[in-house]
């Protein structure tokens, strides 16, 4: 007696979860391609914040004497925000806006930020130069 048996969603490859069943391979059968190393890429330089702006037309005009590669957004009736890509570019911008007395607000940057460093448990006679 032949009887007719329903086909099953895992096996005949309807489910979305067939794959498994099937024999196709699992990612860790699958070849592993080759990433190409990257260079490593320092964090972006903060942004200028700059105030007392009657119009984005003046600075962007200043600023293109410098780098074609920022950003500028109106962030209020007279202000504005200024990003640029990297540190030199960054460093030529916050000379350009020194130069024409421009008044901005910006942050150090991450990369010449100073830091502290706590040496626990050393006796107080110790001698900083051996450190």
């Amino acid at each position: 007696m032949d009887v007719e048996v329903p086909a099953d969603p895992f096996v005949d490859g309807t489910s979305c979860d067939a794959s498994r069943f099937l024999g196709a391979p699992r990612s860790q059968d699958a070849p592993r391609t080759q990433v190409s190393p990257s260079r490593p890429t320092s964090p972006r330089p903060p942004p200028f914040i700059i105030a007392g702006l009657t119009g984005l037309r003046e600075i962007t005009a200043l600023v293109k004497t410098v780098t074609n590669n920022f950003k500028i957004k109106n962030i209020g009736s007279s202000s504005a925000r200024l990003t640029v890509e990297d540190g030199k570019t960054y460093r030529e911008v916050q000379n350009l806006l020194q130069a024409n007395e421009i008044p901005y607000n910006s942050w150090q940057p991450k990369e010449e930020r100073s830091f502290r460093v706590v040496a626990r448990g050393l006796h107080s006679d110790t001698d900083k130069g051996h450190l």
